[in-house]
């Protein structure tokens, strides 16, 4: 794990470099841009670090247990305790983000299921039904795909 130096930096140079980053973190617009300067930026034990913060704190706000993130996650209680107190009494960053998270996730259930309904009023039998069972097929079959993820 990164460690900071324990010499005090400038207030005024910490404060610069922060804005350089954030900065730069909002300029990046396309996904394949933010996955090559974290690439570069960080080792892949600090993202995956992050990424299970992240993850932790999306549980923490559905209601799963400590004992459940955990197990799915591979992370210490204290972990989940740290970033769900952070949650509680940090700046409020991570309500937007989960907020934004829950959004999308919503959004996409809802199409999913209007996919499936859509799907399952495809006839059986007519001109073409073999095609309509292979499209039928092929849709359950990428949900399950999804579903395990």
């Amino acid at each position: 794990m990164s460690q900071v130096s324990q010499a005090p930096l400038d207030k005024a140079v910490s404060k610069r470099i922060l804005g350089i980053f954030v900065k730069t973190l909002i300029n990046l617009k396309a996904t394949n841009e933010v996955i090559a300067f974290i690439s570069d930026l960080m080792s892949p034990s600090e993202i995956t670090m992050l990424a299970k913060r992240l993850a932790i704190a999306l549980l923490v706000k559905k209601g799963y247990s400590y004992t459940v993130i955990k197990d799915i996650l591979k992370v210490s209680q204290g972990t989940v305790a740290a970033v769900h107190l952070r949650m509680k009494i940090g700046k409020k960053g991570y309500e937007r983000v989960l907020a934004e998270l829950l959004k999308d996730e919503k959004i996409e259930r809802f199409l999913q299921k209007v996919e499936d309904t859509l799907v399952n009023l495809l006839p059986d039998s007519h001109k073409g039904a073999a095609l309509w069972r292979q499209l039928k097929r092929q849709h359950w079959q990428e949900k399950r795909e999804r579903a395990s993820f």
